[in-house]
């Protein structure tokens, strides 16, 4: 494959309980390199097609800052996510010699990115989100060249998303911001005035409920002024991780990657207890109640049957412990009432 590609991460705090699953499955994806800036570093040494670099988020900030010429307000890793636009530009450093960079979420089960990202697409657009009509946090990759990589200044908000104390959603539809004019505004401008070539296709799976989906389709039409179109075959969640290769569990329907940010919000109770890769896994399913993994040996059935029943039990105490917390608190309020 031609093209060499970089997908840049970013956690600060602690990491989920769920993370060394999601990096096994980028190492999988030996043809895609990964980029991770981090204030917290895995236990275990991963694949050579993944780095991390150790950065603060008060070091992050002079970086943004010396880049873009903005005074950046970061007060949680969350806010980071407004500078995704900006990542050509603000880690051109550690770009040298691929040719797309492109941003993506922890909370995602990655399948066979090659198998959906062709040499053939990367040579003809210059914009790649895996959702229609809009370019995404999630994941979206973008050609390594100055117009793409410093095209959000061309975005006349900018400076405003980027002080904002809040996440303004920038790099997506601006749901947030006071002007609702995010980042792939600016990006489907220049396509309509024949500067750059974007593509659009859903090539990710969600968890989402399908009232969420609607909502967020109702936002592009607004933003766009397009109408959007369903796919039948495309369900939510949950789904199925085999040899490096990604399905719904319920058609088969084979996927690029599966975002479960809906179990994740839930993520003491989705994950209550760190997960580990284990080598003998060869398949797993993600579902509202968390990873269920399959083992070539024996050992590692007993393992895995251990680890989950533990984990089954932390997750019900700590049900049992908030909903008994959320009873007193209530009967509590409805006494001073």
């Amino acid at each position: 494959m031609s093209n060499r590609i970089v997908l840049i991460g970013h956690c600060f705090g602690k990491v989920p309980n769920w993370f060394d699953i999601c990096l096994k499955t980028c190492e999988w994806n030996r043809n895609v390199d990964w980029l991770f800036f981090t204030d917290c570093l895995p236990e275990r040494k991963t694949g050579e097609n993944i780095r991390f670099v150790k950065i603060s988020i008060a070091d992050l900030k002079e970086l943004i800052k010396a880049k873009t010429g903005t005074e950046p307000q970061i007060p949680d890793g969350f806010k980071v996510c407004d500078f995704r636009p900006a990542f050509g530009h603000v880690f051109e450093a550690y770009l040298q010699g691929r040719d797309f960079w492109g941003h993506c979420d922890f909370d995602i089960i990655w399948g066979d990115i090659r198998r959906f990202i062709t040499d053939e697409m990367l040579d003809t657009f210059d914009v790649i989100s895996s959702y229609p009509h809009t370019v995404v946090g999630s994941c979206t990759l973008y050609r390594n060249v100055p117009l793409i990589s410093t095209l959000y200044r061309q975005n006349p908000y900018y400076r405003e998303a980027f002080q904002a104390p809040w996440g303004c959603c920038f790099d997506e539809l601006g749901q947030t911001m006071r002007h609702g004019y995010g980042f792939g505004k600016t990006v489907r401008e220049f396509e309509r005035a024949g500067k750059i070539k974007g593509f659009y296709q859903r090539l990710v799976g969600t968890d989402n409920c399908d009232d969420r989906d609607e909502k967020w389709i109702r936002q592009i039409e607004e933003t766009y002024g397009e109408k959007t179109q369903r796919d039948p075959d495309f369900v939510w969640g949950p789904c199925v991780w085999q040899n490096g290769r990604l399905f719904f569990a319920g058609n088969r329907r084979e996927i690029m990657s599966f975002h479960f940010k809906e179990y994740s919000v839930r993520h003491e109770l989705f994950a209550p207890l760190p997960l580990r890769w284990r080598d003998d896994i060869v398949s797993f399913e993600v579902n509202e109640s968390g990873f269920i993994f399959h083992h070539s040996t024996w050992p590692g059935q007993v393992a895995g049957f251990w680890e989950r029943g533990a984990s089954l039990f932390v997750r019900w105490m700590r049900q049992w412990i908030h909903a008994l917390c959320g009873s007193n608190r209530g009967n509590a309020q409805r006494g001073h009432r």
